[in-house]
């Protein structure tokens, strides 16, 4: 039974994966460009499929190294106050699975051995509800990222360890895809453009065309061109609009 759950979770994880990418595509910029319609839709995939394949909970966490990109993405669906006590707690400060980051890219099974020194975290945790949970760790694009599935009864024996490992990993990259591609990481993108890459954008969006850039800007349109082709690929933009409206959200932000 919990093989076929597997099985039929992977099933609807592709199917919503297929139709968030359409969205993504066909999405109108001015409505792409937020943040927590990205994150609501990343929660909901990761709730579902946890239930899907026999877990209560699940959290999500996302940091990139490289300050410009701004503070983590932390979803979850832990019982109410528990990220609260957590936090509170400064349990960050001595939890092994943030601890192992980015060092390993694997997934481990919690026990009271892994959380070693962490010994109040493990008895808070199991006081709510978190008894028995897995959390995979990974290297992603722009930084790291860590998928935890917990439940409140019955332990995770080495058997479905192995099987729910490819879902976890699975479902990790895909939560990944989706973060990355949302305006938290997207406008911290624009750190990388040249202050001419910027100009250039800029004097777009306010309804320019190429050879009126150019002319303002003293160069000729193949430069702006070129400026423009190198802005979409630092911004990872779909197409110059999509650049343009990255760098103003920028600027608003």
């Amino acid at each position: 039974m919990r093989e076929r759950a597997y099985t039929l979770a992977y099933q609807e994880l592709s199917e919503v994966a297929i139709k968030l990418e359409d969205c993504r595509v066909n999405t109108p910029t001015s409505e792409l460009m937020s943040d927590s319609r990205s994150q609501q839709t990343v929660a909901g995939l990761l709730e579902r499929s946890a239930k899907t394949i026999g877990f209560d909970f699940f959290s999500f966490f996302w940091q990139s190294p490289n300050s410009n990109y701004g503070r983590p993405v932390v979803l979850d669906s832990y019982p109410s106050g528990w990220m609260s006590h957590y936090q509170d707690r400064q349990y960050y400060r001595v939890d092994p699975v943030l601890r192992s980051l980015p060092r390993t890219n694997r997934i481990r099974v919690w026990s009271e051995e892994y959380f070693g020194v962490a010994k109040p975290l493990w008895r808070d945790a199991q006081d709510a509800g978190l008894k028995f949970g897995l959390s995979q760790t990974m290297w992603c694009r722009y930084g790291v990222a860590v998928l935890s599935l917990a439940r409140e009864c019955e332990g995770v024996c080495a058997a479905e360890q192995q099987s729910v490992s490819m879902t976890a990993m699975w479902l990790a990259n895909r939560a990944v895809q989706q973060v990355e591609q949302s305006d938290l990481v997207t406008q911290t993108r624009a750190h990388k453009l040249s202050q001419r890459e910027k100009e250039v954008l800029r004097w777009t969006a306010d309804g320019k065309n190429g050879g009126e850039v150019a002319k303002l800007l003293g160069i000729s349109r193949r430069t702006v061109e070129f400026h423009v082709k190198n802005a979409i690929e630092k911004l990872h933009a779909s197409n110059k609009a999509h650049a343009v409206s990255i760098v103003m959200q920028t600027n608003r932000g």
